[in-house]
């Protein structure tokens, strides 16, 4: 009775060690940023999973690829003059995204400017 405990832990360790790291594993996402007025690549976007300190940012054709934790479901799109965006992932693995500009005001622009007259 006693070697039939010692078997089954034996055989039940490696199986808990397996099981909580192919849980633990990362699923890849890419994709690609582009203006939604004119279509071009935006390189510097900044990508990230909601909830997490993963990210990435665009390279120059406006790609990114990162590893989302398992169990993600938002990426959040950020670019200076740009809207930001939070997009469900919906457990898909490519997400190819567009971004608006945002307007802005006159009345919303502060302009400091320092200098010396003689």
């Amino acid at each position: 009775m006693r070697l039939f405990h010692v078997k089954a832990t034996l055989l039940l360790i490696p199986w808990l060690f397996a099981s909580g790291y192919l849980l633990a594993q990362g699923i890849p996402v890419s994709g690609k940023v582009t203006d939604a007025k004119e279509g071009n690549p935006l390189p510097g976007v900044s990508v990230s999973v909601a909830g997490t300190n993963t990210g990435s940012i665009t390279d120059v054709t406006g790609h990114y690829t990162l590893t989302a934790p398992a169990g993600s479901k938002t990426l959040i799109f950020k670019f200076t003059g740009m809207k930001t965006v939070e997009m469900p992932l919906n457990g898909r693995s490519t997400v190819d995204i567009q971004l608006e500009s945002t307007e802005v005001g006159l009345n919303e622009v502060v302009v400091v400017g320092f200098g010396s007259a003689r």
